[in-house]
């Protein structure tokens, strides 16, 4: 019996040190897996400002076509959701509405709102062969025809110059 409790002994020695060797394992995978995930930059300033042209151009063509109101007439943070915080002076994001009306040649706007430097960062950006750090711009254009026959182009400029940070409308630390 003495011969089978020792041979017991080193068989459970021998799986208790591949069993903290496995777990040493987990434990480096899981913290190399982890610096890599904090450590890489995804840049994303220009999928903002696409979705941000995009849901624009949605939210004035319902207002615009099916509720007969027009930009100078609603809160375009009321009626399109956005968060008037995020917009405000100094933030990451700038929008520009220019409404025209193509049947009698009148043009409405600009409409601004959010950080107007971005408009001129944008344009530097243009003619700029390499600009890293400047913020992603998408223009769209959008032809809505109203409910009295009227053919409207919207020209939306959005910018994004959002590095990522904490974009709630609170203070940043």
């Amino acid at each position: 019996m003495k011969l089978n409790k020792t041979r017991l002994n080193k068989k459970a020695n021998l799986l208790s040190i591949w069993w903290f060797a496995v777990l040493v394992l987990i434990g480096v995978a899981v913290v190399i897996a982890t610096s890599i995930f904090y450590s890489s930059y995804i840049d994303v300033r220009k999928a903002e400002s696409e979705i941000l042209a995009n849901n624009l151009a949605k939210c004035l063509n319902v207002q615009i076509v099916e509720n007969e109101k027009f930009l100078d007439t609603f809160d375009i943070f009321e009626e399109c959701r956005l968060n008037k915080d995020v917009f405000s002076k100094g933030s990451p994001y700038f929008i520009s509405i220019i409404s025209t009306n193509q049947d009698a040649m009148k043009e409405a706007g600009p409409y601004k709102f959010g950080n107007n430097a971005l408009e001129t960062d944008c344009e530097i950006k243009k003619q700029a062969k390499s600009a890293e750090k400047y913020p992603d711009c998408t223009q769209k254009m959008v032809l809505i025809k109203t409910t009295k026959n009227e053919k409207l182009l919207l020209t939306i400029f959005a910018v994004s110059n959002n590095d990522g940070k904490d974009v709630s409308g609170g203070e940043n630390e």
